[in-house]
């Protein structure tokens, strides 16, 4: 299995009668290695219970659909490569998670530095 991860740090959450809108400019890709393609990051980080981004969201990222050429463009999130709803954890628990799969990689280091309440959406891929 070969699968990759990309953090998508939340700049702007706006939740208004229901309703999420919000973006992330940011793509932070993480480190791939023998533990993203045996599955145990992904086992770990499922643990942690992501939170689905919820129906009707207005999330809008550098991430959202592929182009002709194979390029991504930027729009609203709407399923993961794999079909899946994007979800989303605290800096808090995912930076624990990092630490022990790639404490020497830049993408720890990131998500280690930002307020521990950031929410980072997950675009597997």
């Amino acid at each position: 299995m070969s699968v990759a991860l990309d953090l998508l740090p939340v700049d702007c959450w706006s939740e208004t009668n229901g309703k999420v809108w919000g973006y992330s400019h940011t793509i932070i890709p993480v480190r791939r290695g023998s533990d993203l393609e045996d599955g145990d990051l992904y086992a770990d980080i499922e643990k942690l219970k992501p939170t689905k981004l919820p129906k009707g969201h207005n999330f809008t990222s550098y991430v959202s659909d592929v182009n002709n050429q194979g390029n991504y463009e930027y729009g609203v999130l709407k399923t993961t490569p794999y079909g899946k709803p994007y979800t989303w954890v605290t800096a808090k628990a995912l930076a624990r998670v990092l630490k022990k799969h790639h404490p020497k990689d830049p993408s720890t280091a990131f998500v280690a530095a930002l307020r521990t309440t950031v929410r980072i959406i997950l675009h597997w891929h």
